[in-house]
């Protein structure tokens, strides 16, 4: 019998950004450590390039919003 009966849920976050989210590093320990806090998407007017790249081979879905759009 376990100790504890009740299952820890996993808290999933979302992050929302401005223009070029990403812009600095392009290693990939910048998209590796939102992954191991909870990020599963990130929102963003735009991203860097690599640093996109980097999210969706941890697993964290991008999407974009229009320049100067309404959220």
């Amino acid at each position: 019998m376990p100790l504890c009966s009740t299952k820890r849920r996993a808290r999933r976050w979302a992050v929302i950004a401005g223009k070029e989210y990403g812009s600095g590093s392009s290693r990939d320990w910048a998209a590796k450590g939102p992954r191991l806090l909870g990020v599963r998407v990130v929102i963003a007017e735009s991203f860097e390039r690599i640093h996109r790249s980097n999210l969706i081979g941890m697993g964290i879905f991008t999407a974009g919003i229009p320049a100067g759009g309404d959220a």
